[in-house]
């Protein structure tokens, strides 16, 4: 609000060329139409870049969710060399272990395998007659680490979020609209709540005159569950205005980091066509897929 509660709205589709990923700028839609309500006028803000900003600043704190790993090693050379290697993995995934338990053979036999996710040994057919996963350590040059880390330390990342999506993903082929408001009231019709239509689309006619769904030539809307009463992601293929839709519904209950990784995978799919061709064609691949290179690049 200026001093003169002067009735003006700086329009943020302006900025042709902001980077802020999907989630920071629905908080920043939402956030200005609850202030506006609340005050009862629009909000004249003169540089909105700082309010997603500090979503974004607040997403980057949270990690993805990981089930920091159990591990056992174990060497047919003895507890010395075991030693060497539990100390080298220590060195390189420390972020990765819960513990480290450092065996010789006769200690294997009375293990609780329950207490581990993982045994990590020399490379011998002895160890396969145990009931755990066996992974060999060769050596710590890069290759055998990226090794290490996909067959030990990146099945520690959550993957039921994930799954999630992949249950309430629905791509739709019968809709098909070159106008943005008639998209919309396709939406409404379809996913509104019991007589929730009209403040449905009126939160997404508003929100999209603040800030424009579109970016990188996809529309991307977020609904309010308070106004479909139910989580859904559905894919719609458009023309003129955008290439293709991206339609959201999701409860914000979640924890932070799964929330985050909503998000993250939202933006990859705006930022690369091909994850949004493969997810016409294969769902399932296209969330796997995203899902490896969000945790492999995670800054």
């Amino acid at each position: 609000m200026d001093s003169n509660k002067e009735i003006q709205l700086v329009i943020y589709s302006k900025y042709e060329n902001y980077n802020f990923t999907p989630l920071a700028l629905e908080l920043t839609r939402v956030f200005i139409y609850h202030l506006s309500s609340v005050m009862n006028c629009s909000v004249n803000v003169m540089n909105l870049s700082i309010i997603p900003s500090v979503f974004e600043y607040i997403l980057k704190q949270v990690n993805y969710e990981y089930h920091r790993q159990n591990i056992a090693v174990v060497s047919t050379a003895g507890r010395i060399v075991a030693g060497y290697i539990a100390n080298d993995l220590n060195k390189k995934f420390s972020r990765y272990i819960q513990s480290l338990a450092v065996l010789n053979l006769y200690e294997m036999r009375s293990l609780n395998f329950d207490d581990f996710d993982c045994v990590i040994c020399d490379k011998n057919d002895y160890y396969k007659r145990y009931p755990i996963k066996f992974v060999a350590y060769t050596s710590m040059t890069s290759l055998a680490q990226d090794d290490l880390y996909g067959k030990v330390f990146k099945s520690g990342y959550d993957r039921h979020i994930l799954d999630f999506m992949k249950r309430i993903t629905k791509i739709t082929e019968d809709v098909v609209s070159d106008n943005f408001n008639a998209l919309v009231k396709c939406i409404c019709f379809r996913h509104a709540a019991e007589s929730k239509l009209t403040e449905l689309e009126n939160a997404i006619l508003w929100k999209n005159s603040l800030i424009s769904y579109v970016k990188r030539q996809c529309l991307i809307i977020f609904c309010d569950i308070s106004h479909t009463k139910k989580e859904f992601i559905e894919f719609y293929r458009v023309s003129k205005f955008a290439k293709y839709a991206i339609v959201v519904s999701i409860d914000y209950g979640y924890d932070l980091s799964k929330i985050k990784l909503i998000n993250s995978i939202l933006d990859r799919l705006i930022e690369n066509d091909g994850y949004f061709d493969l997810m016409l064609s294969d769902t399932s691949a296209a969330y796997d897929q995203l899902f490896d290179d969000i945790i492999e690049n995670q800054s």
